[in-house]
């Protein structure tokens, strides 16, 4: 009879069954850029992560941008600063960022996972083509006006987009361009302060990926979301290698001229499962043991979580 109760309590586990809630999160990558100002973050290690920032010299470990003076294309002018990164099957990634003082015109701050890193200035860095290319990423922009449309801010010039690429890198163009979308809330804003979150889900295992964007304002009490949770191809899976931030254009004349970057982090939690009774992350004899406490039998009464069905009772069903 508790052989049959084990090996109920092992099959909820392997199974999956009942997966409700989320345990808590474990720190992956965090950075409050509080290094000296005027200091490059490229090879800069973040208050949390053993990994390297990889970064253009426009990055600086104070969170702040070096910004070009004059007219200057967006076309060559693009950089990111990235952290190394793979997802694992079965977790729940949370990416965020905080960026404050957005200025500029209809270029913008990115956040997402991406293929690749780079320490070159180069719109082939900026998480659109070529050499560090976005897979779930969104943008911010410093001002929303109704501009001819290039070809990096579709679907449309005025909004913010969150962009579904596949991370694919040359001879594929445009990458991570390959499906985009307006935010569906707080998209006609623009410029100030704007906290940015992707949630990438990886519970469903291989082929079931999916992806959710948020946003939120100083004034928003919660996180709106922006886009709905995507199937992310499973063609893409292997191209997500790096988690960072990007910049189209930081120039003073014509571009992104002001902004900094308050906050970066990445976590992951594991999805809570009722028959890990002692809560330590695996299902082993110590949660038999509980159960076997707690056994009453048919008909009996308990409140213990060793009663999955919630009857009432701890027995073999």
């Amino acid at each position: 009879m508790f052989f049959d109760t084990k090996q109920l309590l092992l099959t909820a586990a392997t199974c999956g069954l009942l997966l409700t809630g989320s345990a808590q999160a474990v720190v992956i990558y965090s950075d409050n850029f509080d290094g000296p100002a005027a200091t490059d973050i490229n090879g800069l290690t973040p208050d949390v992560g053993a990994n390297n920032w990889v970064a253009h010299g426009t990055w600086n470990a104070d969170g702040t941008i070096d910004h070009t003076t004059g007219t200057v294309a967006p076309a060559v002018n693009g950089s990111s600063m990235t952290l190394a990164f793979t997802p694992a099957n079965g977790l729940i990634y949370t990416l965020d960022a905080s960026v404050s003082g957005i200025v500029g015109d209809t270029d913008w701050f990115g956040l997402g996972f991406a293929n690749g890193q780079s320490a070159v200035n180069s719109a082939n860095t900026r998480f659109i083509t070529q050499t560090v290319v976005g897979t779930a990423w969104m943008l911010f922009r410093g001002t929303n006006t109704p501009a001819p449309t290039p070809p990096e801010i579709t679907p449309a010039a005025t909004f913010n987009v969150a962009q579904l690429g596949t991370g694919e890198k040359a001879p594929i163009t445009n990458g991570g361009l390959t499906s985009p979308a307006n935010w569906t809330a707080l998209d006609t804003t623009a410029a100030g302060d704007i906290d940015m979150r992707i949630v990438l889900d990886t519970t469903g295992g291989s082929g079931n990926w999916t992806a959710t964007w948020y946003a939120k304002r100083p004034v928003d009490a919660s996180y709106s979301e922006v886009r709905a949770s995507t199937l992310v191809p499973q063609t893409s899976e292997a191209n997500f290698t790096s988690v960072g931030l990007a910049i189209s254009n930081p120039s003073t004349t014509n571009g992104i001229s002001a902004g900094v970057i308050e906050f970066f982090s990445l976590s992951s939690e594991s999805p809570f499962n009722p028959a890990d009774l002692d809560q330590d992350g695996d299902v082993d004899d110590a949660d038999f043991g509980i159960a076997f406490a707690a056994f009453t039998g048919p008909g009996g009464s308990s409140t213990s979580p060793a009663d999955l069905d919630n009857d009432g009772d701890v027995d073999d069903a």
